[in-house]
């Protein structure tokens, strides 16, 4: 389908965050990311996390009423030290790994920067709508983040680890103790177990700049949207989606103005132990686990929104997205600031800050942390403007 020949549009729309600095992440429907107006053209599932009121819209295909669609999806890779290249050859690539000069390169590279990686797939979508009763939709969609940023030591301690200029003293697998020096042989680097710094200082300050997050959670949306008012002049149209979230994994560890804090809540399907870092043995997560995850948080959500046609020219949509919460109650453990003494990890292998998160989020690594708590986590509230002026309806279609 096209859109009419005859038809001009100008569209102008408004996008802005109204949820809290560190709330949980929310990404767009994929076919309609980068359209301002998306606010007031998404029809049927798609409506759902835009504009709900959208579901009552005459349809696009008069003699049609039921929309399904199964399994779409995207992903996005964004990083302020990555050139396109590197995200190809050596992100993508599930066998690179680094050389001692390529973990060097790597902290470098990556000080003050960061990474981000977005995932977002809808499972299943369906939407039914009718002239009268208005538009039914539900979805069942995935949304995961991770992303990091490292200030000048944590760059060096996260891609070298105890081969970090922090450590001053290494230890070597034979017990010898040997001064840590940039010109040392692969030989000697070989044998290096443990980093220590014989100055310790604490972690807050150590980080300052830093942070790493991950979110991964499962919404279930059922949105409902119909016409309120409806003549030749003006039409207006309102609708609701309300969403059951299901927390699979979080963590948020970070250091500002010299001060630590950290809180994870990961689902048993990572297989990671707390205590001393390590995976079952070729643990991966499951086709099993990822349809049927283990939820350690629960929460909902809310969507509204309105539509305003006035004279088959003039279209407004507004809506408020992503209003609620997750309650992360299962396994959880938080972090607590202390000093850096020594380290026994020689830093990430590559750019998969996922496999690397043992040396962030257990007592393995970095951090040490004590299981408890728990923790409501806001989703990022979203305010959404879009209008457009058109000489035919721009969502009736040939």
């Amino acid at each position: 389908m096209r859109l009419m020949s005859r038809s001009r549009i100008l569209s102008i729309a408004l996008f802005a965050p109204l949820g809290a600095v560190h709330a949980q992440t929310e990404l767009s429907v994929f076919n309609t990311t980068g359209r301002a107006a998306a606010t007031t053209f998404v029809t049927d599932y798609q409506a759902i996390g835009i504009n709900p009121a959208n579901l009552g819209w005459t349809w696009r295909h008069t003699d049609k009423q039921v929309a399904v669609g199964v399994a779409e999806g995207s992903y996005s890779l964004y990083s302020d030290a990555l050139t396109r290249d590197d995200m190809r050859d050596r992100v993508l690539d599930a066998n690179f790994r680094f050389t001692t000069d390529q973990k060097e390169e790597a902290a470098r590279i990556f000080t003050n920067a960061g990474a981000i990686a977005d995932v977002n797939v809808m499972l299943v979508g369906a939407a039914f709508t009718t002239p009268n009763a208005g538009g039914f939709a539900f979805q069942i969609r995935d949304h995961a983040r991770i992303s990091s940023r490292f200030g000048p030591v944590a760059a060096e301690l996260a891609f070298e680890g105890f081969r970090s200029d922090y450590f001053d003293l290494l230890v070597l697998a034979t017990g010898d103790t040997v001064t840590n020096y940039a010109t040392m042989s692969e030989d000697s680097l070989a044998l290096v177990v443990l980093g220590i710094a014989s100055e310790p200082q604490l972690l807050g300050r150590v980080l300052d700049g830093s942070n790493i997050e991950l979110t991964w959670y499962r919404e279930y949306n059922f949105s409902y949207g119909r016409h309120l008012i409806r003549n030749e002049a003006v039409e207006l149209y309102g609708g609701i989606g309300l969403k059951h979230l299901v927390g699979i994994g979080i963590v948020d560890i970070r250091a500002e103005d010299g001060e630590l804090t950290g809180f994870t809540s990961l689902s048993e399907d990572f297989q990671l132990d707390y205590t001393t870092g390590s995976r079952v043995p070729g643990s991966r997560l499951s086709a099993g686990s990822l349809a049927f995850p283990r939820p350690t948080g629960r929460g909902f959500g809310m969507d509204i929104g309105l539509g305003l046609i006035v004279k088959d020219v003039w279209k407004l949509g507004v809506a408020v997205t992503n209003l609620g919460s997750i309650k992360w109650t299962g396994n959880v453990f938080k972090a607590t600031d202390g000093s850096l003494v020594d380290l026994a990890t020689d830093g990430l292998d590559n750019y998969n800050f996922v496999e690397g998160l043992d040396d962030f989020a257990t007592n393995s690594g970095f951090l040490e942390w004590s299981s408890g708590g728990e923790r409501v986590v806001p989703l990022p509230t979203n305010t959404r403007l879009g209008w457009v002026v058109c000489s035919v309806r721009p969502w009736k279609w040939d």
